[in-house]
């Protein structure tokens, strides 16, 4: 095996790597339902739901560099913008029915949002957690 490009952890990177890896563990164990909530939406291929808003805010944040470490801010800015996305397509439809479509998804969503607040944090955690994990491994 070739290994002359290959990077090395000293053994101080490598225990801060597993630990790292251990905090992603605990943060998505404590995720879990919610997570397997935004699979079921995936899976159902669902447009309105959770699910692809949280991959498009994140995209967002990584597209314009922005420095995500706070936890506690990022599940209130993906609330945010999310209930802002919700109320776009409210104020775009142009009948009373399909208004009603978007506010009832709104509603819906802000109660599974209250419902699994301690496991978005988790899953904002598990997400930032990978993040410096990758960053570890980029820079070595």
């Amino acid at each position: 095996m070739n290994t002359a490009n290959a990077a090395t952890f000293t053994s101080s990177e490598t225990k801060k790597l597993e630990g790292k890896i251990n905090q992603i563990k605990g943060a998505v164990s404590k995720a879990g339902k919610f997570l397997n909530l935004l699979a079921k939406e995936t899976a159902d291929n669902s447009k309105h739901g959770l699910a692809p808003f949280m991959k498009i805010f994140f995209n967002t944040k990584i597209r314009a560099g922005a420095k995500i470490a706070d936890t506690k801010k990022l599940v209130k800015e993906f609330e945010t913008y999310y209930m802002d996305r919700m109320t776009k397509e409210i104020d775009s439809k142009k009948s009373d029915k399909g208004k009603k479509v978007y506010q009832d998804i709104q509603k819906e969503s802000k109660k599974t949002l209250k419902k699994f607040k301690d496991e978005l944090y988790f899953t904002m955690a598990t997400y930032l957690g990978i993040l410096d994990a990758k960053e570890m491994v980029i820079r070595k």
